[in-house]
Protein backbone atom coordinates (compact mmCIF):
# COMPACT_ATOMS: atom_id res chain seq x y z
CA UNK A 1 0.00 0.00 0.00
CA UNK A 2 1.00 3.72 -0.96
CA UNK A 3 1.57 5.43 2.13
CA UNK A 4 -0.04 9.46 1.53
CA UNK A 5 3.17 11.62 1.94
CA UNK A 6 1.09 14.54 3.29
CA UNK A 7 0.08 12.28 6.48
CA UNK A 8 4.14 11.55 6.97
CA UNK A 9 5.04 15.28 6.90
CA UNK A 10 2.46 16.13 9.43
CA UNK A 11 3.46 13.47 11.68
CA UNK A 12 7.20 14.62 11.33
CA UNK A 13 6.20 18.22 12.23
CA UNK A 14 4.14 16.98 14.90
CA UNK A 15 7.41 15.10 16.30
CA UNK A 16 9.43 18.01 15.80
CA UNK A 17 7.63 20.69 17.75
CA UNK A 18 7.39 18.27 20.84
CA UNK A 19 10.67 17.28 20.64
CA UNK A 20 11.51 21.23 20.76
CA UNK A 21 9.38 21.95 23.36
CA UNK A 22 11.08 18.80 25.59
CA UNK A 23 14.80 20.27 24.61
CA UNK A 24 13.36 23.96 25.86
CA UNK A 25 12.17 22.56 28.74
CA UNK A 26 14.84 20.59 29.99
CA UNK A 27 17.57 23.25 29.16
CA UNK A 28 15.53 25.28 31.40
CA UNK A 29 14.85 22.74 34.26
CA UNK A 30 19.22 22.27 33.73
CA UNK A 31 20.20 25.72 34.53
CA UNK A 32 17.83 26.09 37.43
CA UNK A 33 19.18 22.69 38.95
CA UNK A 34 23.14 24.04 38.60
CA UNK A 35 22.28 27.05 40.08
CA UNK A 36 20.37 25.42 43.15
CA UNK A 37 23.43 23.78 43.42
CA UNK A 38 25.99 25.90 43.06
CA UNK A 39 24.07 28.33 45.71
CA UNK A 40 23.93 25.23 48.29
CA UNK A 41 27.27 24.70 47.63
CA UNK A 42 28.42 28.24 48.62
CA UNK A 43 26.29 28.07 51.97
CA UNK A 44 26.87 24.69 52.94
CA UNK A 45 28.44 24.18 56.87
CA UNK A 46 32.09 23.23 56.42
CA UNK A 47 31.74 21.04 59.66
CA UNK A 48 28.98 19.14 57.77
CA UNK A 49 29.01 18.83 53.97
CA UNK A 50 26.13 18.22 51.74
CA UNK A 51 26.30 14.51 50.40
CA UNK A 52 27.90 14.96 47.07
CA UNK A 53 26.55 11.29 45.94
CA UNK A 54 23.31 12.38 45.63
CA UNK A 55 24.38 15.74 43.45
CA UNK A 56 26.37 13.28 41.02
CA UNK A 57 23.52 10.84 40.81
CA UNK A 58 21.01 13.99 39.17
CA UNK A 59 23.83 15.56 37.20
CA UNK A 60 23.95 12.11 35.14
CA UNK A 61 20.35 11.52 34.92
CA UNK A 62 20.27 14.79 33.39
CA UNK A 63 22.91 14.13 31.08
CA UNK A 64 21.50 10.84 30.36
CA UNK A 65 18.20 13.15 29.26
CA UNK A 66 19.98 15.76 27.57
CA UNK A 67 21.69 13.33 25.05
CA UNK A 68 18.92 11.07 24.37
CA UNK A 69 16.67 14.41 23.77
CA UNK A 70 19.84 15.75 21.21
CA UNK A 71 19.67 12.10 19.52
CA UNK A 72 15.74 12.62 19.03
CA UNK A 73 16.72 16.11 17.36
CA UNK A 74 18.84 14.53 14.66
CA UNK A 75 16.61 11.58 14.28
CA UNK A 76 13.53 13.98 13.96
CA UNK A 77 15.84 16.09 11.44
CA UNK A 78 16.95 12.89 8.92
CA UNK A 79 13.70 11.77 9.22
CA UNK A 80 12.07 15.11 7.65
CA UNK A 81 14.64 15.63 5.01
CA UNK A 82 14.04 11.74 4.00
CA UNK A 83 10.64 12.32 3.68
CA UNK A 84 10.96 15.60 1.52
CA UNK A 85 12.89 15.05 -0.88
CA UNK A 86 10.84 11.79 -1.64
CA UNK A 87 12.68 8.49 -0.51
CA UNK A 88 9.50 8.14 1.75
CA UNK A 89 7.25 7.41 -1.06
CA UNK A 90 10.17 4.67 -2.60
CA UNK A 91 10.22 3.22 0.31
CA UNK A 92 6.75 1.85 0.71
CA UNK A 93 7.23 0.31 -2.82
CA UNK A 94 9.84 -2.44 -1.25
CA UNK A 95 8.40 -5.50 -0.83
CA UNK A 96 5.00 -5.20 -2.41
CA UNK A 97 4.05 -6.97 -5.12
CA UNK A 98 2.94 -5.45 -8.46
CA UNK A 99 0.78 -7.04 -11.31
CA UNK A 100 2.92 -6.40 -14.64
CA UNK A 101 2.83 -7.86 -18.05
CA UNK A 102 5.06 -9.70 -19.53
CA UNK A 103 8.27 -12.40 -18.23
CA UNK A 104 8.28 -13.18 -14.83
CA UNK A 105 10.95 -14.40 -12.47
CA UNK A 106 10.57 -17.80 -10.33
CA UNK A 107 12.41 -18.15 -7.07
CA UNK A 108 11.04 -21.55 -5.80
CA UNK A 109 8.43 -19.60 -4.64
CA UNK A 110 4.75 -19.85 -6.21
CA UNK A 111 4.12 -17.03 -8.97
CA UNK A 112 0.57 -15.85 -8.76
CA UNK A 113 -1.33 -14.65 -12.15
CA UNK A 114 -4.10 -12.98 -13.16
CA UNK A 115 -6.87 -14.80 -14.84
CA UNK A 116 -8.97 -12.25 -17.72
CA UNK A 117 -12.50 -13.30 -17.73
CA UNK A 118 -13.33 -15.27 -20.88
CA UNK A 119 -16.91 -14.97 -21.44
CA UNK A 120 -17.03 -17.04 -24.89
CA UNK A 121 -14.59 -19.93 -24.22
CA UNK A 122 -15.37 -22.86 -22.94
CA UNK A 123 -12.48 -24.21 -21.45
CA UNK A 124 -8.89 -22.02 -21.24
CA UNK A 125 -5.32 -23.57 -20.90
CA UNK A 126 -2.56 -21.79 -19.45
CA UNK A 127 0.85 -22.40 -21.60
CA UNK A 128 4.44 -21.89 -19.35
CA UNK A 129 7.52 -20.65 -21.72
CA UNK A 130 11.39 -20.74 -20.91
CA UNK A 131 13.06 -17.57 -22.08
CA UNK A 132 14.12 -19.56 -25.11
CA UNK A 133 9.80 -20.23 -25.65
CA UNK A 134 10.21 -23.87 -24.89
CA UNK A 135 6.95 -24.97 -23.33
CA UNK A 136 8.05 -26.60 -19.70
CA UNK A 137 4.12 -26.56 -18.24
CA UNK A 138 0.60 -25.90 -19.61
CA UNK A 139 -2.39 -26.28 -17.05
CA UNK A 140 -5.59 -26.61 -17.46
CA UNK A 141 -7.73 -23.35 -15.98
CA UNK A 142 -11.35 -23.06 -13.91
CA UNK A 143 -13.14 -20.15 -16.26
CA UNK A 144 -14.49 -19.23 -12.88
CA UNK A 145 -10.91 -18.16 -10.88
CA UNK A 146 -9.94 -14.82 -11.69
CA UNK A 147 -6.43 -16.23 -10.33
CA UNK A 148 -3.87 -18.88 -10.61
CA UNK A 149 -0.88 -19.51 -8.68
CA UNK A 150 1.75 -22.08 -10.51
CA UNK A 151 3.46 -23.86 -8.08
CA UNK A 152 7.00 -24.17 -10.48
CA UNK A 153 6.35 -27.84 -11.52
CA UNK A 154 6.79 -29.03 -15.26
CA UNK A 155 5.40 -31.14 -17.36
CA UNK A 156 7.85 -33.74 -16.00
CA UNK A 157 6.29 -32.92 -11.97
CA UNK A 158 9.54 -31.47 -11.49
CA UNK A 159 10.27 -28.22 -10.51
CA UNK A 160 11.96 -25.92 -12.75
CA UNK A 161 14.98 -23.98 -12.42
CA UNK A 162 14.97 -20.24 -11.05
CA UNK A 163 14.56 -18.55 -14.23
CA UNK A 164 12.06 -16.20 -16.20
CA UNK A 165 8.91 -17.49 -17.67
CA UNK A 166 6.62 -16.30 -19.77
CA UNK A 167 2.78 -17.30 -19.26
CA UNK A 168 0.10 -17.12 -22.15
CA UNK A 169 -3.43 -17.96 -21.97
CA UNK A 170 -5.31 -19.70 -24.75
CA UNK A 171 -8.94 -19.87 -24.72
CA UNK A 172 -11.42 -22.61 -26.61
CA UNK A 173 -14.55 -22.87 -27.69
CA UNK A 174 -15.96 -26.34 -28.84
CA UNK A 175 -12.55 -27.30 -29.25
CA UNK A 176 -11.41 -24.38 -31.60
CA UNK A 177 -9.07 -21.94 -30.31
CA UNK A 178 -10.53 -18.38 -30.31
CA UNK A 179 -8.07 -16.35 -27.70
CA UNK A 180 -4.63 -16.23 -27.29
CA UNK A 181 -2.78 -13.76 -24.31
CA UNK A 182 0.07 -13.11 -22.56
CA UNK A 183 -1.14 -13.84 -18.58
CA UNK A 184 -0.41 -11.03 -16.61
CA UNK A 185 1.82 -11.72 -13.35
CA UNK A 186 2.18 -10.27 -9.21
CA UNK A 187 5.94 -9.82 -8.90
CA UNK A 188 7.91 -8.33 -5.93
CA UNK A 189 9.64 -5.44 -6.14
CA UNK A 190 13.30 -5.32 -4.59
CA UNK A 191 13.71 -1.63 -5.22
CA UNK A 192 12.60 1.91 -6.21
CA UNK A 193 14.04 4.71 -7.71
CA UNK A 194 13.77 7.81 -9.01
CA UNK A 195 14.29 8.18 -12.80
CA UNK A 196 15.91 11.03 -14.77
CA UNK A 197 12.05 12.03 -15.91
CA UNK A 198 11.06 11.65 -12.39
CA UNK A 199 9.44 8.84 -13.14
CA UNK A 200 9.10 6.47 -10.51
CA UNK A 201 11.34 2.85 -11.72
CA UNK A 202 10.86 -0.46 -10.03
CA UNK A 203 13.06 -3.63 -9.90
CA UNK A 204 11.26 -6.73 -10.12
CA UNK A 205 12.51 -9.94 -8.57
CA UNK A 206 15.07 -11.12 -10.77
CA UNK A 207 16.32 -7.82 -11.89
CA UNK A 208 13.56 -6.70 -14.44
CA UNK A 209 12.74 -3.18 -14.30
CA UNK A 210 9.00 -1.32 -14.77
CA UNK A 211 7.86 2.35 -14.38
CA UNK A 212 5.59 2.39 -11.58
CA UNK A 213 2.77 3.77 -13.84
CA UNK A 214 2.95 0.44 -16.29
CA UNK A 215 1.82 -1.46 -13.53
CA UNK A 216 -1.80 -2.47 -13.20
CA UNK A 217 -2.36 -3.52 -9.87
CA UNK A 218 0.06 -3.62 -6.44
CA UNK A 219 -0.79 -5.42 -3.18
CA UNK A 220 1.21 -5.93 0.19
CA UNK A 221 1.87 -9.71 1.37
CA UNK A 222 2.47 -10.93 4.58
Amino acid sequence: MITNVSTSATSNQTVSQSTSSQSGVLNSDFETFLKMLTTQAQNQDPLNPLDSTEYASQLASFSSVEQQVMTNDLLTALNAQFQSSGLGQLVDWVDSEVLQSGSAYFDGRPIALQVPSQPNADSATLVISDANGNEVAHRQLSLGDSFYEWDGLGNNSETQSSAFYTFRIDAYASGELINSGQATTYQRVTEARSGSDGEIVLTLLGGAEVNASGVDGIRVTD
